[in-house]
């Protein structure tokens, strides 16, 4: 089966060598991530009970509407106005649990993906960045703020900036939905 334009793809190189290391044969080939494994995965990556490192859990949130980078390490400038970055939890405001990821097959993009978790984080109406433009977000797997808004505070798996950023107030609450594919 071919695996083009699959999201997870496994690369294999399989090498033949005689008793004096001469090479004899090589093939390379790709194939698809089953579900189990894709489960697997997503599990490991963001419902905390299942990591041992505790995954991606948390959600930071900030000012910039500068270009994200697959080199990025933070966001470009994180609003620090709250004592911690949000907590990532279902839709239902608990904490991930296996049973969160749905298997459901959905192509975009040519990208055929076959599971999904959907996660979220709440930014009531007290919140400590009231009066600040979310322009960006990113999930972390650490929900220490940095230091400053420019410094780093656990691994980003992702960086989004908002087209169409809000200002959060006393008066409004965001609520970021993320739903991640495999």
């Amino acid at each position: 089966m071919s695996s083009e334009g699959k999201p997870i793809l496994v690369q294999w190189d399989i090498l033949t060598h005689d008793l004096e290391g001469k090479l004899l044969s090589e093939s390379s080939a790709t194939n698809l991530v089953v579900n189990t494994g894709r489960t697997q995965l997503l599990g490991l990556a963001f419902v905390p009970s299942l990591s041992s490192s505790g995954g991606f859990y948390s959600l930071g949130v900030g000012a910039s509407a500068i270009a994200a980078s697959v080199t990025d390490t933070r966001l470009t400038y994180e609003l620090i106005g709250n004592s911690t970055r949000k907590l990532l939890t279902d839709t239902s405001g608990l904490t991930p649990t296996n049973t969160d990821i749905v298997l459901e097959t959905t192509t975009i993009g040519g990208c055929t993906f076959y599971e999904k978790i959907v996660l979220q984080a709440v930014f009531s109406a007290g919140d400590g960045n009231n009066g600040a433009t979310f322009n960006e977000y990113g999930i972390f797997t650490s929900n220490a703020l940095p230091a400053s808004p420019t410094g780093i505070s656990g691994n980003m798996f992702n960086h989004y900036i908002d087209p169409s950023p809000v200002t959060k107030s006393g008066s409004n609450q965001v609520t970021a939905i993320i739903t991640i594919r495999m």
